[in-house]
This record gives structure tokens, sequence and C-alpha cells, in this order.
């Protein structure tokens, strides 16, 4: 019986080699795409699980407010902040933290030299709060000072071979620390995202003063419940250690307890942070997944109950020959599962296939293995459902009726089949459109981004950063000496670039008696940086080179800056700190207000623009200064070799580096760039498999009206009149599927653009584009059927059955 089953199934297979070549190829895909999506989704919600305490884990941040500012949240905290609140707070059962040492660290070993990535301080019980796999050495690795712990792959090119344990390495050309431990790389999957950690007394910054936010701070709770306890007690806390100096600068300031497992998705409204993963992202993309297996599914049972109404004297004939109800819903069923698994198995084979450039596009090392039983459980599951359901019609219907009416001509060619397939190919393209309009939504907001006038000129300008001591001591020489060569337009120098963070602090000015206090980002330029970068004056002037008096306590601002202080006319005022101590008597700049720019964009545009102040650099030249390069039209490679020797003719003892303006800021829009291209290839994929459907259905439709089509011709129809009276029912579906998917891509796309600052405007126009794509491709993929019906001869389509 069963070998008769399987016979039956592949005549069935082999007689509708085309139909049953679409559903294999649109499920497969479908079910491929779903599962590349679910590895992405499934790796984005995957961050810190790995830690052992990781429910009891939480990040301490900081949201501040000084004077009318707008309030400020951070995750950063002051040096003293852990230690405090663990002797206040018997909640707590540990506290670790974290501050950077050098995004970029020089190391230096023997006569090798190179430079790594995220080296960071950290307290001694590190490794008792989170999880790090040892490859030698132990927890106890960063209890002494001047102590390093390496990942494996700094080791492996500091040291090769060599046993790590017990050696010396120099840092930054200044901190030389032993070697305690070598652990294994962080998981992608992690955001502590260090590749060396030094111990934490090493550490030469340590400020006791709660407004100074220069660690990363985490605390280990006794009970993940105690954390609404924790925010209860805040009020107390900061009357005791923070409104005394809280008050003489206008400011006040909240906790944040945030949890590790909510820190990677939810922390981009965090001023000054690193950019993560976001949840519209995660409900996007698993939207898509959805669509592309509902779409595939729907391809695949449509197909199949419209064949199935063509095999009404099959089971005529069958019932005739005895077989019973039960026999032939098997069969119908077995049919329909039996293609489900292959398609499944196909599928598996795309995902491998396809895996590679999965993982080249979003910058990941997924792997097949990371989808884990309980995927393949569900994916079984799915795919026995689709073919349950596919099967059902055939199976239940067509089973059920009588040999009579099941010999009649076109029986059951309309009903409930009919119906059913009506609203499953409106299903299917009104998906298909909610993809489409928010592809071309998001592909044209990254088009603006990429294209918005920032508000000053950064084509073809290479950044230099200025870190080693010998340039930094003669860094005006090494500008000097860039200006002379005919392939660079101008240098300046700045302490802050535009893609990248910048530092923050309340400044106030004093006019007439009266005084100001806000939140204002620090930038410390020379002369020449600010006519190189071509901001906008709006009033007074900029810094003049040739006066001394300019080189040190002049200020330029931008408009938001002076909204914050006030005023809008600020040229002339006097700002200053309200007072030194909240930065440790740091010596600062106060003086004159003598420009004001207009605003421009700093950093994301997910972000309001930011009060800006660009301070006259001075004496302030230091190693953390950059040197902005704008170079002549095509001469970038040219200037950065020539920037090179001119680096080394200096004697500087670390290796040039260099950064791109240009990618620096198209970095900042990575998120929304992959985005775009995930969207054009699922969306891409989703027309596919539509118009794979689609193909097949019109071969089914035209073959059910081949007499129409005939009689029409012999009664005089023209081809235009065929085509329209044969496209025109499917026409009237794909209308229908844009007026049910309009409003919810609005919906969403309108709310995906309200989290940027500056955005296009949602318009009528991709929602007509959207429809004209899709009403040209229906035409085009019945166009086949349409046309070779159209084109045959009345007496062959009469002669029809």
């Amino acid at each position: 019986m069963i070998k008769n089953y399987i016979l039956l199934i592949l005549r069935r297979f082999k007689r509708n080699l085309l139909i049953t070549s679409i559903n294999l190829i649109g499920l497969s895909l479908g079910i491929a795409s779903s599962a590349l999506i679910f590895l992405y989704v499934k790796h984005e919600l995957s961050y810190d699980d790995y830690h052992q305490n990781k429910e009891r884990i939480y990040r301490v941040g900081m949201e501040f407010q000084i004077g009318d500012a707008t309030a400020k949240k951070v995750y950063h905290t002051s040096f003293a902040m852990g230690p405090i609140l663990k002797e206040e707070y018997s909640e707590i059962a540990a506290y670790t933290r974290m501050a950077p040492l050098a995004n970029k660290p020089f190391y230096q070993y023997g006569d090798l030299s190179l430079y790594g990535q995220n080296c960071m301080y950290a307290d001694s019980n590190f490794f008792e709060v989170f999880d790090v796999k040892f490859i030698n050495g132990d927890q106890n690795a960063l209890k002494n000072k001047n102590s390093i712990v390496l990942c494996e792959d700094i080791a492996n090119k500091l040291f090769g071979d060599e046993d790590p344990i017990g050696k010396e390495i120099k840092i930054n050309n200044r901190l030389t620390c032993t070697v305690t431990a070598l652990v294994e790389d962080l998981p992608k999957n992690s955001n502590l995202n260090f590749q060396a950690l030094v111990d934490m007394a090493s550490m030469e910054f340590q400020s006791q003063n709660f407004w100074n936010l220069n660690v990363i701070s985490y605390i280990l709770l006794n009970d993940q419940n105690n954390v609404t306890i924790l925010s209860d007690k805040w009020p107390a806390f900061y009357e005791k250690y923070m409104s005394d100096l809280g008050e003489q600068v206008e400011a006040t300031a909240d906790i944040i307890y945030q949890p590790l497992l909510d820190v990677y998705l939810n922390s981009n409204d965090y001023d000054y942070g690193a950019a993560g993963g976001s949840y519209m992202y995660i409900y996007s993309f698993g939207a898509i997944a959805l669509f592309l297996i509902l779409i595939a599914a729907i391809n695949y049972m449509n197909l199949t109950t419209s064949r199935a109404s063509l095999r009404s004297k099959e089971v005529a004939v069958r019932k005739v020959n005895g077989a019973s109800k039960k026999q032939l819903r098997r069969q119908f069923l077995s049919e329909s599962i039996g293609l489900s698994f292959v398609a499944m198995f196909l599928g598996v084979v795309i995902i491998e296939l396809a895996l590679p450039i999965f993982n080249d596009l979003t910058r990941l090392d997924l792997n097949i293995s990371n989808l884990g039983w309980s995927f393949y459980g569900f994916l079984i599951l799915m795919t026995l459902l689709i073919g349950l359901f596919a099967g059902s019609y055939p199976a239940y219907f067509l089973a059920s009726i009588s040999p009579k009416n099941a010999l009649k001509s076109n029986a059951n060619s309309k009903g409930a089949g009919g119906v059913l397939r009506k609203v499953l190919v409106t299903t299917q393209f009104s998906l298909s459109v909610i993809v489409l309009i928010c592809t071309i939504v998001v592909h044209n907001q990254l088009r603006y981004m990429e294209n918005k006038d920032l508000g000053y000129d950064h084509d073809n300008v290479l950044l230099v950063s200025v870190r080693d001591s010998t340039i930094a001591k003669h860094v005006e020489a090494f500008n000097a000496e860039l200006r002379t060569l005919p392939e660079i337009e101008g240098v300046g120098l700045s302490s802050a670039v535009a893609a990248w963070t910048i530092s923050f602090s309340g400044m106030c000015y004093v006019d007439s008696g009266m005084t100001k206090t806000a939140t204002m980002n620090i930038m410390n330029v020379d002369a020449p940086y600010f006519e190189l970068m071509n901001y906008e004056l709006l009033d007074g002037r900029t810094f003049d080179p040739e006066s001394e008096e300019d080189k040190t306590n002049k200020f330029i601002i931008n408009e938001t800056a002076a909204r914050m202080l006030g005023t809008t006319n600020p040229v002339g005022l006097h700002l200053g700190w309200p007072t030194d101590s909240i930065l440790n008597n740091l010596a600062l700049p106060k003086g004159e207000v003598i420009g004001l720019v207009k605003d421009f964009q700093y950093g994301s545009f997910h972000r309001e623009p930011i009060p800006i102040v660009m301070a006259a650099m001075g004496d302030r030249q230091n190693r953390s200064s950059i040197v902005h390069i704008k170079t002549k039209q095509d001469q970038l490679s040219e200037v950065i070799r020539l920037a090179e020797e001119k680096w080394a003719d200096f004697g500087a003892v670390y290796p040039f580096e260099y950064n791109v303006l240009d990618e620096e800021l198209a970095d900042l829009h990575r998120k929304e760039g992959k985005l775009a291209q995930l969207f054009n290839y699922f969306s891409g994929l989703c027309i596919l498999i539509s118009c794979l459907g689609l193909f097949g259905l019109a071969a089914f439709t035209i073959e059910r009206r081949t007499k129409e089509i005939g009689v029409r011709k012999v009664m005089g129809a023209t081809l235009g009149q065929l085509i329209i009276q044969i496209i025109k029912d499917f026409l009237k579906l794909i209308g229908l599927a844009t007026i049910i998917a309009w409003p919810i891509a609005w919906f969403v796309m309108n709310s995906w653009l309200e989290d940027f600052t500056s955005h296009i405007d949602l318009n009528l126009l991709p929602f007509v584009q959207s429809a004209v794509i899709v009403i040209f491709i229906t035409i085009i993929t019945t166009g086949y059927h349409t046309l070779k019906a159209a084109w045959m001869n009345p007496i062959k389509a009469l002669r029809y059955e």
C-alpha cells in the first residue's frame, strides 16, 4: 500500500512538473530566507545571555539636567559610585567597574609594536561578576597593580606561540604591565567589548566627585527583584552625596539601573554611547520572516487547491473502483505533506549555500548549528501544518463528492475553492506590497541621510589622531609641513570629530548681572580648522590665526547652544564654568563668545542637534587632538602616502594611522544601510515567490478558460480585449491587496521615521510606486500565458476538453 502511494505521488509530480517545481522553489526559498532571518534575530536577542548571573547584573547609568537644558542620559557614572552604592545598599552583592584606557591601544613587546582594540581598566573582582573562559590564569588575575589580562587574538599577535604569562608589555608608550592571564576572545554577542583588561588600580585619574562621569559601573544584586528598592532609595542617596554641588550648578540627577540583557537592544537613547541593536529592527525582520513563510505557504496551498479541482474525475474513477474516503484522504494528504518535506530539505540546503553571503552582509559569523533543535522542531511542525492545510481541500472536499457529480463537466471549478484562492492571493500580495513600500521608504530615508547638507564640508577629509607624544609636541610644525604639499587644500586641528563622541560639561554665561547655566558640548579647535570645515557663520567672526588673543579664551557657539543659554545674540557674552570643582579644578578656558554658527549635524540622525561650544585651542594641544587634512579631488591616496612620510620624518614612535571622515559618517548609518540591503533582498524574494505562485495560478486559470477564449475570438474579440478580460480578475485582487496594505505600511513606516530627528516626509509617492511595480509585475508574470491563450487558434480552443 505504501509503495503504491509513493508511486502515485511520483507519477503525479512528474505529470505536473511545472506546478511541482513552482511549489518546491517557492516553499524552499520561503523556508530558507525565514530561517536566515531567524538566525539573525536569535543572535540579536542573545547578547550577554551566556553569563551565569545575567538576571542579577545591572548597568548603572545617570540621567541629569543642568539648568533648563534637555536632560541627558548616559551609561557612565563617577569612579566613586560603585563602592558607595555597595556600602549604602545591602541589596547589592558586588559592584565592578570598567573604564577605557584606549579605544585603539598601542602595544609594545620587545621589537614588536602594533595597535589593538578596546583596552579597558577593570576592577579586580570583574571575573567574579562576569563569565570569561580562562586559557591560562584565574579570577585573581587583576589583583595586583600593573596587571593585564589578554584575549587570545591580541596575545597571538604579540607573542605568537610564546607563553605570554609573566611577560611585560608597554601600552601607549607609558604604562608597563605584566600579563597575568590569557582568556578566550569574547563571543560576538557580548557587550563588554574588550581585547585586554588592566587592573583598575593602575588608572591615573580616579576622581571621587560624583558629578565626574568617567567609568562604566555594574552591580550584582542579591535578588534580581531588589532593583525597584534601590530606585526608591535614590532621593536619599542624592541628597547625601550630590545635592550640594548640584545646587551650585543648577543641576539635578537621577540614577538608572539597566538590566544587562537589555543593554544591547535598548541603549540608543543614551547620549554619547555606541549604537547597539534595536527592537524596531528585530520586529521588522521578524515580520519579514513571517511574511516570507506566509507568502510561500499561501503559494503552495493556492496551487495545490487549484490543481485539486481538476482531479474530480480521478476521484470518481477511484471511488467506482472501490476506493474509500479514508484512502483518498490519505493519498491527497501524503502528496501534500511529502512535497512540503522535500521543500524543507531543499530549504536547508539553500541555507547552507546562502550563509556565507548573509554573514558578509550582516558582518556576523552565524552558523546553521546556531539554529538549535527548537528551530528544527518548529520547522518540521510548520512544514507538517502547511502540508496538512494545503492537502485538506482535496482530502476532505473532493473525497466527499459523489462519483455522479464528480463526472460532470467543470465540477468544482467554482465555489469554496475559488473563494479561498482569491483570499489567499489577496493576502499574499498585501504582504508583498507592505514589504515593497517599506523597502522604498527605507531607501529614500537612507538616500536623504547620505545627501543631506550636514552644515560643513566633509568631502575628502583625512583624520589623523595625534597620539604620539613627539607629534603632539610639534603638531603645529607637522601641520605647517602638510600645508606646503600641493595635493592638500587645508589642515586644521580639533579635539573632536563630527562622527565620534564629544565631551560635555556645564557652562554658564554672565551678562548684566544675570547668569544662565546649561550643558554644553566642548570642542577645542584652532583657527584653520574652522575655515577648513566651512561652517556657516551667522553672526560675529571666526578665530584670527594672527591674533595671540584669539588663541585662548575665545568661543564660537552654535544656534542650539545659544538657545540653551537663553539668548539669540550670544556674541559678546562671557562663558565659563559655574564651578571648577565639578571637574576637579582642571584648568578650563573662560572667555568671550566671538561668533555664532548655524547648527550642523553632529553624530547620528537619530539625535537632536546638540549645543556645541568651539573653544580656541591655544596651548591645549595634546595627544587627544585630531588633525583634519582637506585633500584635493582624487588625491586622497597620494596624501595618505605623503602624510605618512611626514609622520616618520618627525620621529614618531606610534605607527601612522588615519580615518576618512566620509567613511566614519557612513558608519553612523550602518544599521540603516544594513536594514536597506536586507529589505532589498527579502522584498525581492517576497515578490519572486508571489510571482511564482501567480505564474502557476495564471496557467491554471487560463487552462480552465480555454473554451471561453475560443468563443470570444470567434465572436470577434480583439487581442487587446482578450488580454484585458483575462488579467482584469488578477488586477482586481492586486487592487484590493494594495488598499489593504497601504494603511498598514503607512503606520509602520511613520513609526520608524519618527525615530529620526531629521527625516523625509512620508508622502503618497512610495505607495503609488509600489502599486505600479506590483501591477507591472502582475502583467509581466501573467503575460506569457495570456498571450499564448489569446493567439491560440479558436478551432483548437473549441476542441479542448
